[in-house]
């Protein structure tokens, strides 16, 4: 019963925030790689030239993905590696994820490998587990976002 109405009070929330425009997707956008997003800080030599984002959640990748469209970053510059627990199947995962993103599971760079802490207690475990998808598209330059503000809608 708790999931049905999990569900229906996900439903309902959808439909009431409707369809996003231009600007609250641009915004939305910002703010989750904002949050999400590697950033360039004033005490650190490395400049981070393009946008750097990682996260878990297929509805966040998603958000992203579609976010990235909204700024005209073609699909083909994107550069995919995953993050995974060695006691996960990596293969699985890779097809996972190119199917979400709608990319050949060939295209995603080397996968990293997280050596297993028996000392940490994960309860993201099990068939259900992912793992941590960080996409970096080189050459777009993360002033693209202030770039793009004045043309949206």
């Amino acid at each position: 019963m708790r999931d049905k109405e999990r569900h229906q009070t996900k439903e309902a929330a959808k439909q009431a925030v409707g369809e996003l425009s231009n600007r609250e997707l641009f915004l939305a956008g910002a703010v989750l790689h904002r949050a999400e997003g590697a950033k360039d800080k004033a005490h650190s030599r490395q400049r981070r030239e393009n946008l750097q984002f990682i996260n878990s959640d297929p509805n966040v990748i998603r958000f992203y993905l579609r976010w990235l469209e909204s700024l005209e970053v073609e699909r083909e510059r994107l550069r995919f590696r995953l993050h995974i627990h060695e006691s996960a199947d990596a293969r699985e995962a890779e097809a996972y994820w190119a199917d979400l993103a709608g990319v050949d599971a060939g295209t995603f760079q080397g996968t990293t490998l997280k050596k297993h802490t028996p000392r940490t207690v994960r309860k993201n475990v099990g068939a259900s587990y992912r793992a941590a998808w960080p996409s970096t598209s080189p050459g777009a330059p993360t002033c693209i976002v202030a770039w793009k503000a004045p043309g949206t809608a």
